[in-house]
């Protein structure tokens, strides 16, 4: 919007300069007056400069409307960002977070698609990112509470069969390096393992001492 303005303020000026520069014919001398109607024709010289007059009104109008305009499609384009933002999975406002803005080409999708689970689309020039993007990183992997939720919004359809919990990259975080409320998440979700190992009339092979690879 300061772009239109501008652009704008410019060409006012500059067809002002014209209008004011040439001379009123109410104000000269008759002989240049007489001049002029041999020369040019006066009527013609009074219409040329009211067009100008009217072509530096159109375009403060055309500013108006544009800037208007843009002030809508920025209006539209947060709403879009409010509704994809109401998707989103609800975020713990504890949770830290980061915003990543700069200028273009600088590398900020490729920085995104490094450090996240983001999948944002890079190409070599200006622009390339029209809309908002969220990623996610786990931080040190410790990510159990998330996975023992999903373990149990979904167990209830692998009632019928036996289930097996498995935590895997123990070479990246041992299971004895958990905290005490993760590791009670891990035994909770062991118990209910066992227990659909047991309603399938089998005996459970876990034991407190085992390690779960």
């Amino acid at each position: 919007m300061r772009k239109v303005k501008y652009t704008e303020t410019n060409f006012h000026d500059k067809l002002s300069t014209i209008i004011d520069e040439f001379p009123r014919l109410d104000d000269i001398h008759p002989f240049y007056g007489d001049l002029l109607q041999v020369l040019y024709n006066k009527d013609h010289y009074k219409l040329s400069l009211g067009q100008i007059n009217t072509a530096r009104n159109l375009i403060g109008k055309i500013a108006e409307d544009y800037a208007t305009l843009l002030k809508y499609i920025c209006l539209a384009y947060l709403e879009q960002i409010r509704q994809h933002m109401a998707r989103l999975p609800s975020i713990d406002p504890n949770t830290r977070s980061i915003l990543i803005c700069g200028y273009p080409n600088v590398g900020k999708s490729s920085f995104i698609n490094k450090i996240t689970k983001a999948d944002v689309d890079v190409q070599p020039y200006a622009s390339t990112t029209k809309s908002l993007f969220v990623g996610h990183t786990d931080y040190k992997y410790l990510s159990i509470a998330q996975q023992a939720a999903l373990f149990h919004s979904i167990k209830s359809f692998f009632m019928n069969k036996p289930l097996i919990i498995v935590c895997n990259k123990t070479d990246l975080q041992p299971l004895e390096g958990l905290s005490e409320n993760d590791m009670k998440l891990v035994m909770e979700m062991k118990t209910e393992a066992m227990k659909t190992v047991v309603g399938q009339g089998g005996e459970s092979t876990y034991d407190d001492g085992a390690e779960f690879s």
